[in-house]
């Protein structure tokens, strides 16, 4: 069982509909917060439902970090990367990060833990604007893809840096049985997306998380 509250929803992201699969999109926090060593995860989405399909692709890898002199307190780190095509104009989102984070028990058994986790890295949006036709090129006859379009476009590609960061609160119930609670804030340097000189920026997304997991 899972529940995910967007309470500020000024953006779009990126999204899975299986959004457990990816936790690194939920919460930096997530960062090694799972049984093992390692994690690896891989995702392809293809929507076909509409005339030019949206796909997208990600892949992440994540794992800890124990010092034996800190029995209660572990560090972890990811890396990760997407590519989403979307529309006509195959507009294409990129993003390529690594994550931190640091987690510390607060009982016996650690069953009872605090993360926090950091994520930075880039994006990258480009499009095509060969494969789009606009009003002004109608010459009553037929789309004149020569004819100037007459938008102010400054760019077909913008890149910029982007900050994460987030808190997550676990306690084991039962050995077999886990309870998440935590909150993440994207984009908090808001960063530029816009092919016009002007000031459009990506605003802040804020995720709230709660849900229990049962563990095999």
């Amino acid at each position: 069982m899972a529940v995910m509250l967007p309470l500020i929803a000024d953006s779009h992201d990126v999204h899975s509909s299986k959004f457990n699969n990816s936790p690194l999109f939920i919460n930096p926090a997530m960062t090694a917060n799972f049984r093992g060593n390692f994690r690896f995860g891989l995702i392809y989405r293809n929507q076909r439902s509409i005339w030019v399909p949206y796909k997208i692709y990600s892949v992440f890898g994540d794992s800890k970090i124990k010092f034996s002199s800190m029995n209660r307190t572990c560090f972890g780190v990811a890396i990760m990367a997407y590519k989403n095509n979307a529309g006509d104009g195959i507009l294409q989102n990129s993003l390529g990060s690594i994550s931190f984070s640091a987690t510390q028990g607060f009982s016996r058994f650690n069953t009872f833990r605090v993360s926090t986790g950091f994520s930075t890295g880039f994006v990258n949006r480009c499009v095509n604007l060969t494969q789009f036709v606009f009003d002004v090129q109608w010459n009553r006859l037929y789309f004149d893809p020569n004819q100037s379009n007459n938008e102010p476009f400054t760019s077909t590609s913008v890149f910029a840096f982007d900050f994460i960061f987030g808190l997550l609160i676990v306690y084991d119930i039962l050995y077999n049985m886990r309870a998440y609670s935590g909150a993440s804030i994207s984009h908090i340097n808001r960063p530029k997306s816009t092919f016009y000189n002007d000031g459009n920026r990506i605003n802040r997304n804020l995720i709230v998380q709660g849900n229990i997991t049962l563990l095999r």
